[in-house]
């Protein structure tokens, strides 16, 4: 959803409950919603309004990961991970918090061609043909990593983080993302400006917006 019309929808409660709301995008298509009280704002009856409003858009949480760890906790569900240019900071993300040995079953870091064929079973030829940062390799990294794993969900992310390694078709901040659960995988394709840093988290952001969209009833 767009700023403008997550505005329209929530000023009205935010006006209703006294309180202010500020909101900024994460990634393309994901905002966050910070909240402050007035001198007479009812916190908990806003956030509650805004869920009954979006149920299946709004998460209300201090801490996107926190919160995953406890809906996979709650389901017995795990999950794991197979990055490239990320080089495990999806993996970082979870384990810096409580909980995460519960949830996440383990995480490869394939960083070279060879480590996606040999770890992950991706297929030479697909590599051969469409390069390692595409749809097709994403795709086949998620399936590797459920098939090596006892995980329910697999995220994945291959692209060019720069500052070097990009070509006129792939230009630095190409950026693959593949989301898998056991019914259901998508992959994006994302056109990233900005330095290496900024292109890992938000690649790592973005495939942490999939999972969560990949299944509503575990996360919603």
């Amino acid at each position: 959803m767009k700023i403008q019309r997550v505005l329209a929808l929530l000023n009205p409660i935010a006006q209703m409950y006294d309180v202010e709301i500020n909101i900024l995008t994460l990634v393309d298509g994901w905002l966050q919603v910070d909240i402050t009280s007035k001198k007479y704002g009812n916190l908990s009856k806003f956030i509650n309004s805004s869920k009954q409003l979006l149920p299946t858009k709004l998460i209300a949480t201090n801490n996107i990961v926190t919160y995953i760890i406890e809906r996979l906790s709650k389901s017995a569900k795990k999950i794991t991970f197979a990055e490239s240019c990320t080089g495990g900071l999806l993996s970082y993300y979870f384990t810096k918090e409580n909980g995460a040995s519960k949830v996440l079953d383990g995480s490869l870091v394939t960083y070279s061609n060879d480590l996606k064929e040999n770890w992950l079973a991706v297929e030479h030829a697909i590599i051969q043909e469409d390069g390692a940062v595409s749809s097709r390799v994403v795709e086949e990294m998620t399936e590797g990593a459920l098939n090596v794993s006892s995980a329910d969900y697999a995220l994945s992310v291959s692209g060019i983080a720069g500052d070097g390694g990009g070509t006129q078709l792939k230009p630095v901040g190409t950026v693959y993302i593949g989301a898998r659960s056991k019914d259901i995988h998508k992959e994006v394709h994302l056109k990233l400006n900005g330095d290496r840093n900024y292109i890992q988290h938000q690649s790592a952001l973005y495939a942490i917006k999939m999972l969560i969209n990949i299944d509503k009833e575990v996360f919603f």
